[in-house]
């Protein structure tokens, strides 16, 4: 700093720049560091800049921003005169943050509890997600749902519609997703969805749900060739699902079935991770242990119901007791285990 001082009052802007040039890297490695630290989000924005040390010389910044952690930046900036590439440097969050028309803007689809995880997963990352759901009047299939969703960068897809029925289950995920292809082509925006793991495996066909999904998918490949499908195992939430909709009086029936479940959270931040470009394509994911739904719900139980366990025959729910819910070891393991979520 001392030398920096010297240098430009001497008149020496050549060797400032030069200078300048050789601390660049480890003034950005010291912001990293400072920005990893707990209570501080490193904002991430569209075409961001990050190398402010890299500006002509001779001309004055107009921050005036001093916290503590960051003080030895602030004053190597406003010593030297140096001015900083259009946009704000966000002292507090070390890094551009450029204009509002030029921030990220991320559309989520759903508003259940994918759609909430998926949206604190994005503040986590200090990017903001719309929630558009029916419970705030927006209808994916309506005609102006494209109209409604407006000039946005991402489309996150995590609809959801309860139900075992094939034709029903088909019918709303398909029309759904061609709703949102269309809106994503439209706004030139990129494509997310979330999905299943393993949905299309001919012996889970007979499940309604998982056809639908399957469809979905084949039909968000349709729409556009660059979809990211982001495709889980069944969540921690399965549980408290199953109970419920299975209870009734003071009888709750687990259906018998051997899953590998993942926390939601987990998934939640891998689909963050891809918007952000941190992950590529599509994966997918799973929990790090193999459970049965029983296990799982024993640790839920609920006061005054008793729980009867339920094998359903069929091919399908012989399929879910075999084990055909559970990923092979290919398939990327994430988030903490049952007991410890």
């Amino acid at each position: 700093m001392h030398c920096l001082n010297a240098a430009y009052r001497g008149g020496e802007r050549q060797s400032i720049e030069v200078l300048l040039r050789v601390v660049s890297e480890s003034i950005n490695n010291e912001c990293d560091e400072i920005a990893a630290r707990p209570r501080v989000v490193r904002r991430r924005a569209r075409r961001q800049r990050r190398d402010p040390i890299d500006a002509p010389v001779g001309q004055r910044t107009d921050s005036a921003a001093r916290d503590q952690s960051d003080a030895c930046i602030s004053d190597l900036l406003t010593t030297c005169h140096l001015i900083a590439p259009p946009g704000l440097y966000n002292h507090r969050d070390f890094t551009f943050v450029e204009d509002e028309e030029d921030v990220m803007k991320i559309a989520v689809v759903g508003g259940g509890r994918s759609g909430k995880a998926i949206q604190h997963a994005l503040e986590d990352r200090g990017l903001t997600g719309q929630l558009f759901s029916r419970s705030s009047g927006f209808n994916i299939l309506r005609a102006d749902a494209a109209d409604q969703l407006g000039e946005v960068d991402v489309i996150i897809e995590a609809t959801g519609r309860f139900t075992t029925n094939r034709k029903v289950a088909t019918d709303f995920f398909t029309r759904s997703t061609r709703a949102v292809g269309a809106a994503a082509r439209a706004a030139g925006a990129k494509h997310i969805l979330l999905s299943i793991v393993d949905c299309e495996k001919p012996e889970l066909q007979g499940y309604g749900y998982f056809a639908g999904k399957a469809a979905q998918e084949r039909v968000a490949r349709e729409e556009n060739p660059s979809v990211s499908i982001i495709r889980s195992t069944q969540w921690f939430e399965f549980a408290e699902q199953n109970l419920d909709r299975f209870t009734f009086g003071p009888f709750a029936l687990i259906p018998a079935m051997k899953i590998k479940p993942v926390a939601l959270d987990a998934v939640a931040a891998v689909v963050a991770e891809t918007v952000v470009g941190d992950r590529t394509g599509s994966c997918d994911v799973a929990g790090p242990e193999v459970m049965t739904l029983w296990e799982m719900t024993e640790k839920v139980r609920r006061k005054g119901i008793v729980q009867v366990p339920l094998p359903i025959p069929g091919a399908t729910w012989r399929a879910f007791r075999d084990g055909g819910l559970v990923p092979g070891s290919e398939v990327e393991q994430v988030g903490p285990r049952f007991a410890e979520w």
